[in-house]
């Protein structure tokens, strides 16, 4: 439960998570890997030789430049979020050091929305500490200089993109077509989000314009994952309320005149709809990623 993963030249990762039955009393820093086949078949699952240098859940693990990167989340206590951002670059799919990045979140996040665009990282809202959000739920959107290259960031992150309109945590967040999209997502006391919004990219300074709202989920979701692939947008697992999860991959078309080249124009989300085929074991928290036609999805929980 709250584990991440991410796909990196064809290899699935999947790192952190809780594996204790309350929110978080026991996180891990094991980082697993699995080479993916021409197929999409998964080859034998191996842990890293380095593990994160810390016990982390509902952090997010992104790659960029040839890099991973693992950002912020919790410690063994749920209240304990975390700033730093570890990074690694791979060799024949193993990570043997992890490094703390110069510069981590400007402030600490858990549960929070991520995404990568044009090796940037993309953080957005989230569960952050008293003093720095209202009620510790936060609104605004963190951008990591980029990251071509990958290793350490040693540039500050920009705070200067608008903030969302409500707070909130467990939004599921992904990059598309020079857009960044947000869904969902729940407001800390009872209260679970069925919008989708979505704002355009700066292509050359990677800030993001303000955001739009677009076609609504068909129901509230919080602590799904999502991920764009195609022209199509998928949101997978989550829960709307506190005791209901559901075994749900939704779909919907992205504009048609919004293309990867330009990302110009854009005019959201179509038409949601719920895919016949479903997962086994309903779950909130899992960790999906996408490659070569093949979506992937591991842990997660319905507590």
């Amino acid at each position: 439960l709250g584990a991440s993963s991410t796909v990196l030249n064809g290899r699935l990762y999947t790192a952190g998570g809780c594996v204790s039955t309350t929110d978080c009393t026991d996180a891990v820093n094991t980082v697993s890997y699995a080479t993916i086949d021409v197929n999409g078949n998964l080859g034998t699952w191996s842990n890293t030789t380095a593990a994160l240098p810390a016990d982390r859940a509902w952090g997010k693990l992104l790659n960029a430049g040839g890099s991973l990167y693992y950002l912020g989340g919790q410690s063994d206590t749920a209240t304990d979020r975390r700033a730093e951002v570890y990074y690694a670059t791979p060799s024949a799919g193993n990570v043997t050091s992890w490094g703390t990045a110069t510069n981590g979140l400007p402030n600490a996040r858990t549960k929070f929305g991520a995404a990568t665009w044009n090796n940037r990282l993309y953080v957005v809202s989230g569960e952050g500490t008293t003093g720095t959000c209202a009620s510790n739920l936060c609104s605004n959107v963190y951008v990591s200089p980029q990251l071509n290259s990958g290793g350490n960031i040693s540039s500050a992150w920009s705070t200067s993109s608008p903030n969302i309109n409500v707070a909130r945590s467990g939004l599921a967040v992904t990059a598309y077509a020079n857009n960044l999209y947000l869904f969902g997502g729940f407001d800390g006391v009872s209260n679970y989000h069925s919008d989708s919004q979505y704002a355009q990219i700066n292509a050359s300074t990677g800030a993001v314009g303000s955001w739009t709202y677009s076609a609504s989920l068909p129901k509230p979701i919080a602590f799904a994952d999502a991920f764009a692939a195609n022209g199509y947008m998928y949101i997978i697992g989550g829960r709307s309320s506190e005791t209901n999860c559901d075994p749900t991959t939704l779909v919907a078309p992205i504009s048609a005149n919004t293309t990867i080249a330009s990302g110009n124009n854009p005019t959201g989300i179509g038409a949601w709809y719920e895919s016949n085929q479903k997962y086994t074991t309903s779950r909130y928290g899992g960790a999906s990623a996408y490659y070569d036609g093949k979506a992937y999805l591991s842990g997660g929980g319905c507590q």
